[in-house]
């Protein structure tokens, strides 16, 4: 216990180790290197198939001119004239005695002449080519991790890792959610009543023929399974979703035997369902100033 309040207030209790001794050893610890994070942007088709990227990364090194300790090659080490060679600042406050670091040799109680590389650091910044393997299925927000490839470490410390985050650019087709591609498809009136077949564009350059049956609504969705996104880490694929959209023409850009087949569908087709409940809950109405309804 004495040593312990000898350490915090420099009472003088117990046996002291030296100020000098403590410093050095404190200064000269390792220190491990800091991480490096790097964000890069991969098209959706990197995405599904993987890559491999170069990537210039700026990182600190240790400094081959002073082999890492901050010191130019050759120079004398003298005592600190500011606080004797101890490595700390004394003061006597009546009964109290604090200490601080010295700012003029930094704690370690001797005057070094800086590398004239790395002005004392130890360390020089660099740029390194780091080649990184991005797997199939990562997705915005997905991070790799490079062991070693961080900044160095000071006096022996073990180096940080890099980081790479990943950011995928929007596809001009597809839309990714999860696992699962979705892709809109316009139909026209006729092919949504007679029901068609599509050549559907998928991920991977290549087409698929699939068939749109007779009587699709708009909103209806067709899935194609497997036809999606790697799963990452995992196997199998997601699904490739159709939201199928159907184009109403204007009644003025059509013929008049397209108007003439609009009215006699006109007359033909009965809605007997026309008000309904809505999908996303209960319509309920409130009355108020203003009669208005609210889900």
């Amino acid at each position: 216990i004495l040593n312990d309040l000898d350490d915090i207030f420099g009472f003088g209790f117990g046996k002291r180790k030296t100020s000098q001794g403590r410093k050095k050893q404190s200064y000269y610890r390792p220190e491990n290197g800091t991480d490096i994070y790097q964000t890069v942007t991969i098209s959706l088709e990197d995405a599904y198939n993987g890559t491999t990227l170069e990537l210039e990364v700026p990182r600190y090194v240790i400094c081959d001119a002073c082999g890492g300790t901050g010191v130019k090659s050759g120079s004398e080490s003298k005592v600190c004239p500011t606080c004797g060679g101890t490595g700390e600042i004394i003061q006597n406050l009546g009964f109290i005695r604090m200490s601080q670091t010295c700012p003029t040799c930094g704690g370690v109680g001797i005057i070094q002449e800086p590398c004239e590389v790395c002005n004392g650091r130890g360390l020089v910044i660099k740029k390194e080519t780091v080649k990184v393997r991005v797997p199939p299925g990562v997705d915005n927000g997905s991070k790799l991790r490079i062991p070693g490839k961080g900044h160095s470490g000071r006096f022996g410390g073990v180096p940080g890792d890099l980081w790479i985050i990943i950011n995928v650019k929007p596809h001009y087709l597809f839309e990714r959610k999860g696992d699962n591609l979705y892709l809109k498809v316009n139909l026209s009136v006729a092919e949504a009543i007679e029901g068609t077949t599509l050549e559907v564009p998928l991920i991977t350059g290549k087409t698929e023929k699939v068939e749109i049956k007779a009587g699709t609504q708009p909103g209806d969705k067709v899935r194609l399974a497997g036809k999606g996104m790697p799963k990452l880490k995992q196997s199998g694929y997601g699904d490739l979703v159709l939201d199928i959209n159907v184009v109403v023409p204007s009644i003025k850009d059509l013929s008049k035997d397209a108007k003439k087949c609009v009215e006699k569908l006109k007359n033909e087709q009965k809605i007997t369902n026309r008000f309904y409940k809505s999908e996303w809950g209960d319509l309920r109405w409130k009355t108020e100033e203003k009669n208005h309804f609210t889900w």
